[in-house]
């Protein structure tokens, strides 16, 4: 069902918002020429920015192996828990597998990667940065996204890191029937095809789609940014596999905070448990591994379970993009949220020993992100506005908000000598007293996501 709506907002310009909900079961891609269906022949595609194993230079040179090509990004977490997996199964099965991993982001930025993970030993793979080809054949909503390739160079299937298994490869490696569970693909409007601006209008699209997308997993998101398989001067906002709530919590904060943590919402509803119950379930299906997916918590949460994209012209700020996520999601749902200011309880950053605050260097704009002395640290951030440091950091935190009451207002050289992957707040606070700040356990006021029921329940959900 498409809901199509018109309405005036406050800036006096007219908004037309098209709001698909839609089953995630057999959906099409259109207007994707370059798409390939299973059992097609793979185009021998040329490999550009190659940073590794140099001398394969087009797919055909990896014919009579099976191929996977892994779709992955320095910022997605899910995408580099797979890595040491895939490597594995290269150094296992090197006569019968070969693996390129693809990235469009630049070779810079993959390269400062690479440093960073000295522990992925990716002289096994093929690795290939900035492409602007691959992502087309073997289009996708979300990563880690994988093609399987069979030895004779017809596409097999395409799927979600999670089903990258050795008894799977072993079944591609002998020819034997595969039974995974394949990737579906973009919703049925073709995000390549320029968005019409006119004066004074705004055009936005948006869809909601109901089910697990890929495999089921905890949710991953995308912050606002310039998409990233699109050529044309638009904007995406993607939330991937996330039960209700925690699409209202990006929809108030963006990307600065994980959207699983309830810390950041105030739930009203009557029936809040099952909301919450929801939430736990995504975990225990990504800690169940492939125990979970024999279940029944698939199909007890098959239809609880959303994916959100919007795509907007590039000149929309951030503060309105996720507004726009906001007012689709309190017309969709038979709940609706809006942002209030609190008092809660959280953790508060204040200064202690000004002398000891390292100042940086311009306004702060451009934080620069040096290598950590340890593998898995956050290391030195110069050049950082607080406001921009606690957003940072409270993408990390799994615990009660990180609040800014410093009052430091120019840019800050901040050494950040913690981990990553266990972020902790006693860690965080160790560090920040080093340089002249503290944390302390108290209640403050902030912008929090208060979510209620609807009167008369129209929408879809629980």
């Amino acid at each position: 069902m498409k809901i199509i709506n018109k309405r005036e907002t406050d800036m006096k310009c007219k908004i037309f918002i098209g709001l698909t909900i839609l089953t995630l079961f057999g959906l099409q891609v259109l207007g994707q020429s370059a798409q390939l269906k299973l059992g097609d022949i793979v185009p021998d595609l040329v490999l550009n920015h190659r940073l590794t194993d140099k001398t394969v230079e087009k797919l055909s040179q990896t014919r009579g192996k099976i191929l996977l090509i892994d779709f992955w990004a320095t910022w997605c977490s899910p995408c580099i828990d797979a890595m040491p997996k895939m490597i594995k199964l290269v150094e296992v099965h090197s006569n019968d597998l070969d693996v390129i991993m693809v990235t469009n982001q630049s070779p810079e930025v993959v390269e400062a990667f690479r440093k960073r993970r000295p522990d992925l030993d990716f002289s096994k793979v093929q690795l290939v940065a900035g492409d602007s080809v691959l992502n087309r054949w073997f289009p996708s909503h979300g990563i880690p996204h994988v093609a399987w390739i069979g030895r004779d160079g017809k596409l097999l299937a395409t799927t979600g890191s999670d089903q990258v298994m050795s008894p799977f490869v072993e079944d591609a490696i002998a020819g034997r029937r595969l039974t995974l569970k394949q990737t579906r693909y973009r919703a049925d409007y073709n995000v390549h095809f320029p968005l019409p601006i006119d004066t004074g209008d705004v055009k936005v699209r948006s869809t909601l789609l109901k089910g697990f997308y890929g495999r089921p997993s905890t949710g991953y998101s995308f912050p606002i940014s310039l998409a990233f398989d699109l050529y044309t001067p638009v904007q995406r906002i993607a939330a991937i596999n996330f039960p209700v709530v925690p699409l209202f919590i990006i929809a108030a904060n963006g990307w600065r905070v994980v959207p699983t943590n309830l810390n950041w919402a105030v739930l009203e509803m009557k029936n809040k448990a099952s909301y919450v119950d929801e939430m736990k379930a995504g975990a225990d299906m990504k800690t169940g591994g492939q125990v979970a997916l024999s279940t029944s918590l698939v199909e007890r949460y098959e239809n609880r379970i959303f994916g959100y994209e919007l795509v907007l012209p590039e000149q929309v700020s951030q503060e309105v993009g996720y507004g726009y996520m906001l007012q689709d999601l309190n017309r969709a749902f038979n709940v609706y949220g809006v942002v209030e200011k609190r008092s809660v309880p959280a953790f508060v950053i204040k200064v202690i020993k000004p002398e000891k605050i390292k100042k940086g260097q311009g306004e702060g704009n451009q934080p620069e992100f040096l290598n950590a002395k340890k593998a898995g640290n956050f290391g030195t951030i110069r050049n950082v506005k607080m406001d921009y440091l606690v957003a940072f950091l409270n993408r990390f935190n799994t615990e009660k908000p990180l609040v800014d009451q410093t009052g430091i207002n120019q840019a800050l050289s901040i050494e950040l000598e913690i981990s990553t992957d266990r972020f902790s707040i006693a860690e965080l606070k160790k560090a920040l007293e080093l340089q002249g700040m503290t944390i302390e356990e108290k209640e403050a006021v902030i912008p929090i996501v208060v979510i209620r029921d609807k009167e008369g329940r129209t929408g879809v959900g629980n």
